[in-house]
C-alpha cells in the first residue's frame, strides 16, 4: 500500500473486509492527514443502492448463463424475466452471497437445465419465505438438488459419503486437496470427486488433486453446523474432528 501511495500512477484498490480493529487502525495511519482512502460501511449503504447493484449483477450473470448454454438448450426469449430478477434481488438483499451462490448453482454443470434450477430456487424462496433463514434459502437449493439427482436406493450411501467428505472439509483446520483428503478418509479419489462435482457453487474445487479445497464463503460452514438446519444432507463437525483424530493416530 505504501508503494501505491507514492507511485506516480493513478492506481485505485478496492478492498473488502470485516471491520476488525487492526485493519481499521492500519488504514487510519495510512490516511492520517490526507484523503487517500474512502471507507464505506456496508450496513450504512442505502437499501436501494444494494438492490440496484445486486439486480445488475444478476442480469449480467444470467445473460452469461444463457449465452453459454443457448447452443444446446432452448431458452424462453425473455429468460429469466424481470419478475424472477425482482424476486432474486429481494431474496438476496442485503447478502450478496445469495446472488453469487444462485448464479453459480444455476450456471453450473448439472443433470437439470438452468431453467429448472432457477425454478427450484424461486420456489423455495416463495413458499418458505419468512419460515427459514436467509442462509437456508441460499444453500438448501444446492443440497436439495443433490438429493433430487440421486437414485433413491443409493441416497443413504450418498448422504453418508457426503457427510464424510464435506464434514471433513468443514472441520479440518488446514484444507486438503481431493487426493490427500481421499487418502485421509480411506476413500477412492473418484468417489470424492463425485461428491465435489455438484458443489462448485459453494466450494472452490481445484483442478489439481493436491491443491486445497476451500469454502467459497464461511457462511456455508455456519449453515452446515447449525443445529436448526433443515437439510437432509448435514454435517457433524464435532464428530468429524473426533474421526480425524482417530485416523491420524
Amino acid at each position: 500500500m505504501e508503494k501505491i501511495i507514492t507511485s506516480r500512477f493513478d492506481i485505485r484498490v478496492f478492498l473488502t473486509s470485516r471491520p476488525e480493529l487492526p485493519i481499521r487502525l492500519g488504514f487510519s495511519e495510512i490516511s492520517m492527514g490526507t484523503s487517500r482512502h474512502e471507507q464505506i460501511i456496508l450496513q450504512e449503504i442505502p437499501k436501494s443502492i444494494i438492490e440496484h447493484d445486486i439486480s445488475v449483477f444478476l442480469r449480467t450473470e444470467f445473460s452469461k448463463i444463457k449465452l453459454e448454454n443457448q447452443l444446446e438448450l432452448k431458452f424462453p426469449p425473455d429468460w429469466p424475466g424481470d419478475e424472477a430478477i425482482r424476486k432474486l434481488t429481494m431474496l438476496s438483499t442485503p447478502l450478496f452471497i445469495f446472488a453469487a451462490t444462485v448464479c453459480r448453482f444455476v450456471g453450473g454443470a448439472s443433470a437439470s437445465s438452468p431453467m429448472k434450477l432457477l425454478d427450484t430456487v424461486l420456489m423455495l424462496g416463495t413458499v418458505e419465505a419468512g419460515l427459514i433463514s436467509q442462509l437456508s434459502r441460499t444453500y438448501l437449493p444446492v443440497l436439495n438438488h443433490l438429493r433430487s439427482i440421486c437414485v433413491p436406493v443409493k441416497f443413504e450411501q450418498f448422504r453418508a459419503e457426503f457427510k464424510k467428505v464435506v464434514g471433513s472439509i468443514v472441520a479440518l483446520a488446514d484444507p486438503l486437496g481431493p487426493l490427500p483428503l481421499a487418502k485421509l478418509l480411506g476413500m477412492d479419489e473418484n468417489d470424492v470427486y463425485i461428491i465435489l462435482r455438484h458443489l462448485h457453487s459453494v466450494l472452490g474445487v481445484p483442478s489439481e488433486p493436491n491443491l486445497p479445497i476451500r469454502l467459497l464463503h464461511l457462511s456455508f460452514k455456519e449453515f452446515l453446523v447449525d443445529p436448526e438446519k433443515k437439510s437432509k444432507v448435514a454435517s457433524d463437525k464435532e464428530g468429524k474432528r473426533q474421526e480425524k483424530g482417530r485416523q491420524i493416530k
